[in-house]
């Protein structure tokens, strides 16, 4: 189910994909992110809220499943997985994109953010799993 939410937020055309004017490549490392929150406080909070926290959540339940399916697979190894999948991710919308099969932009922004996702999921079933012996 994870799995079908994320490539439908991510890859096929839905109601987040960009007007066909606006299609963009960010290959400029925190660009977006600056740009995003300057957009903030000029009041537009919930462009805030879709690009930056939304490229977050939408990881982390991939880190907790990661780090929960493969108990013997490292934090470090998931976090890697959650880097190269959304690396891929991003270069599925571009060549999509260019195909004009759907409208997405790419960013390198948004591999930095799912990437920070993936590490707060593998964080919180680190707790989880702690809090959970600790009731034991």
């Amino acid at each position: 189910m994870y799995t079908n939410v994320l490539l439908y937020l991510t890859v096929f055309p839905n109601r987040f994909s960009a007007p066909r004017d606006q299609v963009s490549v960010n290959l400029m490392p925190l660009q977006s992110i600056y740009q995003n929150l300057h957009a903030y406080h000029h009041g537009y909070p919930n462009l805030v809220f879709l690009n930056l926290a939304g490229n977050i959540l939408l990881f982390v339940p991939l880190g907790f499943f990661l780090y929960q399916a493969f108990r013997t697979l490292r934090w470090q190894k998931a976090i890697l997985a959650g880097f190269f999948l959304s690396t891929i991710i991003e270069v599925l919308q571009w060549i999509f994109s260019q195909s004009g099969m759907i409208t997405r932009s790419s960013d390198i922004d948004d591999i930095l953010l799912n990437t920070l996702g993936t590490a707060l999921g593998c964080m919180l079933y680190r707790m989880y799993q702690r809090r959970k012996e600790k009731i034991k």
